[in-house]
């Protein structure tokens, strides 16, 4: 699938920084959470390093700009940015790559093998760094000359990742879509909303995945696929109406246009989808609480309750991005540095996804051997080794057997 043909399985996703990065997308950030950073309120602290003062000063007045943060040290030498670093603890360190005779990749290291809960941020003029930044785990990487809703989209992360923003302090001004498991929405004051029929609801979850014009002839196609054309067309103006009937009851003017054959669904809404969308947005997990949270959406497929061929390919997507990230993080993060259990749960996610990955059982196996946990690792052994046998009539790779082979 090409990046076009993504955009209209999933278009509210942005490839804009996947080409450098190889990642597999960039997600948007939605504009309808608008946390009241301007209130004076400081709940994030901060460091930056960079050896162009302008750039510092750059920084630090963006950052004053969009609220809720604290710059207590700016630096342009990084031997004295470190021991200040280590010192204060802060909860976001700001970092340029290239600097005369320093390297904020080296520095990214060093503070990573210090404390892995460090969240940092690169901030540079270069795209090509950014497979070096995911290996030090960078928290994200922002691209000069900084743009004022691209740091604040950073910050609004940081926030509600480390709890120091929850959902009780973001104002809500719009209608809330669940896709994950099932579809629902609620209006503004969270009542659910009660659908006329089935194909009410489906059209209004169809609408809003897609966020953009849709031409009726493929709606008809996707949602009445086994329809006469002139039938569709009947059943679609009557689901429209009954559609547009149900939001405008809710308050909202003009909850549908029509023009030049396309439908546009105009409802601001966000959804559980956009939760994922913010970890994916990562170059790579800033921590465990992140890894923590995602696999708590990650629970459930996207509309995997839903019986709706058009929504198969988005689910894929999200299925395999979900699995991107969680490889990303177990692969580059030691065992003994997860401390709250999120290596360890990301491995078991991973094998439920792919069952039969022995890669993923390896891996866990080693989690398991590395924390001094024989037991488990020779249970994880034993649980292949059943379903190998049951499912497919072999036996696990040598590589899996060489693992526990001194524990029998």
């Amino acid at each position: 699938m090409n990046k076009q043909e993504w955009f209209l399985h999933f278009p509210h996703f942005s490839t804009r920084f996947a080409k450098s990065c190889k990642l597999f997308f960039l997600l948007a950030i939605p504009a309808s959470y608008d946390f009241n950073l301007k209130e004076g309120k400081i709940l994030l602290r901060a460091i930056a390093v960079d050896d162009e003062i302008l750039a510092l000063c750059l920084l630090e007045n963006l950052l004053q700009e969009i609220g809720g943060v604290n710059m207590i040290g700016t630096f342009t030498d990084i031997t004295r940015a470190l021991p200040a670093i280590v010192e204060e603890k802060p909860d976001i360190v700001f970092l340029d790559v290239e600097m005369p005779d320093q390297n904020g990749l080296s520095l990214a290291e060093q503070l990573t093998d210090l404390n892995d809960e460090t969240n940092i941020v690169f901030v540079t003029a270069y795209e090509h760094y950014a497979l070096q930044a995911f290996g030090v785990r960078a928290a994200d990487y922002i691209l000069k000359p900084i743009e004022k809703d691209r740091l604040a989209q950073t910050i609004r992360r940081f926030l509600k990742w480390t709890g120091r923003v929850s959902r009780l302090d973001v104002e809500k001004r719009c209608f809330q879509a669940h896709f994950l498991g099932n579809f629902s929405l609620r209006d503004p004051s969270g009542d659910l909303i009660k659908w006329r029929t089935k194909k009410v609801k489906e059209l209004c979850a169809y609408l809003l995945h897609h966020r953009q014009p849709v031409h009726r002839s493929q709606i008809i196609d996707d949602l009445w696929p086994a329809v006469a054309p002139d039938k569709g067309s009947i059943l679609l103006h009557s689901t429209v109406y009954q559609l547009r009937k149900t939001l405008k009851s809710l308050d909202c003017e003009n909850p549908i246009l029509y023009a030049g054959e396309f439908y546009t669904l105009c409802l601001e809404a966000e959804s559980d989808v956009h939760e994922i969308e913010e970890i994916l947005t990562c170059l790579s997990p800033a921590n465990e609480q992140v890894i923590l949270n995602l696999l708590q959406y990650a629970n459930k497929d996207y509309l995997e309750q839903e019986d709706w061929p058009w929504s198969l390919g988005a689910r894929e997507k999200l299925r395999e991005a979900c699995k991107h990230c969680l490889e990303g993080y177990v692969f580059s993060t030691p065992a003994t540095s997860s401390k709250r259990g999120a290596r360890r749960a990301s491995l078991e996610k991973l094998i439920d996804m792919e069952p039969f990955e022995e890669r993923y059982i390896q891996e866990l196996i080693r989690h398991h051997l590395d924390l001094g946990n024989r037991r488990k690792a020779l249970e994880t052994y034993r649980k292949l080794e059943k379903l190998l046998t049951e499912e497919l009539g072999e036996k696990p790779q040598l590589e899996t057997l060489s693992l526990v082979q001194n524990l029998f």
